[in-house]
């Protein structure tokens, strides 16, 4: 409801359309992951590129990588859809590296997964 009243006062009194507002707010609500990555600490990410990706090319991915201080890095021979058939490895690695992350912070000694593709 607020939405429709912002939409609505909008165009009345700055005479925009809803295109024009939606160009505006999608302006402000850019993100660019490549601004964002040198705040993140890299042992605190986990980074998978797809080779063959045509959605996000792979030399993004690797910038972003080199962005975020090379954090652990999978790459993975598949493109942006077929990727979802590396899902289940993927899932692994994840569930691996959180289980390393929360036992080194509370100071275990549990070794987590660390079968891969490529690395």
């Amino acid at each position: 409801k607020r939405v429709v009243q912002y939409l609505r006062r909008r165009e009345t009194r700055d005479e925009l359309t809803r295109e024009q507002i939606g160009a505006e707010i999608g302006r402000c609500l850019e993100a660019e992951p490549l601004r964002f990555a040198p705040s993140i600490p890299s042992d605190r990410s986990l980074l998978f590129l797809g080779a063959l990706d045509n959605k996000v090319p792979y030399e993004t991915g690797l910038a972003l990588g080199k962005s975020l201080g090379e954090p652990e890095t999978f790459i993975i021979p598949l493109g942006h859809y077929t990727g979802m058939l590396a899902a289940p490895f993927a899932a692994r690695e994840m569930f691996g590296f959180f289980h390393r992350r929360f036992d080194t912070l509370e100071g275990g000694g549990h070794e987590g997964s660390a079968r891969g593709l490529s690395r």
